[in-house]
């Protein structure tokens, strides 16, 4: 703190720190809720569908991360070709996020079986719910990373913070309202509502701020989700 060219980096620093923290608290949440609340097998019963999408969600941040560098130098120097990057991007993780949002819907069950037999696919302990809330969760999940680094990109630290502790604050409320009537689907229910604010405020802040538009053709975007139903 002695250094006059070290305080402001750990003034923005500690402001994706805590963004950081809490959106990862949003996914570990529920286990907490759950682990206090209900009994072990309903525990077991969220955690043998979560162990499934925490790597997914994991790799497209460490995709993304590296992103920073390269968005914020062209912010600053090439600002268009920031944002065509950004909406194509932003389009086709949309694309690609609601494919798999609907496709585990379906998929859930055998999965699944495939990997439990019928542990986690019957009776109390089904984790099939949990599975197709989770899927829901993990679209939003997949276009998060990118809109939070162009966000970062532009030096918009103290945004992503709010936002993140805001979605933490959902998790959290959804989690004490919802897991002492529906036990481990609610934690996956927690979960999606926190990435859908997520996702949503850094999108609706991003069009607010002109950086991305939507046309009436992205609408195909949407073409292979919505053929899968």
């Amino acid at each position: 703190w002695s250094s006059p060219g070290l305080r402001p980096l750990l003034r923005k620093a500690w402001l994706f720190g805590l963004a950081g923290v809490s959106y990862k608290l949003s996914a570990l949440t529920g286990v907490f809720f759950l682990w206090t609340w209900r009994e072990p097998h309903e525990l077991g019963t969220f955690s043998a569908a979560q162990r499934l999408f925490a790597p997914l969600t994991d790799t497209a941040w460490m995709f993304t991360t590296p992103l920073i560098a390269a968005m914020s130098w062209m912010v600053q120097h090439h600002h268009a070709t920031f944002r065509l990057q950004l909406n194509a991007l932003t389009r086709w993780l949309i694309a690609l996020s609601c494919s798999m949002a609907v496709g585990g819907h379906f998929v859930g069950p055998w999965i699944l079986g495939f990997l439990y037999g019928d542990t986690y696919t019957q009776g109390t302990a089904s984790a099939v719910p949990v599975f197709q809330w989770l899927s829901i969760g993990l679209g939003f999940a997949l276009v998060t990373p990118v809109l939070a680094v162009a966000c970062l990109a532009q030096g918009q630290d103290a945004l992503l913070m709010r936002i993140s502790l805001i979605g933490l604050s959902l998790n959290i409320a959804a989690n004490l309202w919802w897991v002492p009537q529906l036990g481990s689907q609610a934690a996956a229910m927690a979960w999606c509502l926190s990435e859908a604010w997520v996702m949503s405020a850094l999108l609706i802040a991003a069009i607010h701020q002109g950086h991305l538009h939507i046309r009436p053709r992205d609408g195909l975007y949407l073409l292979p989700s919505i053929a899968m139903l």
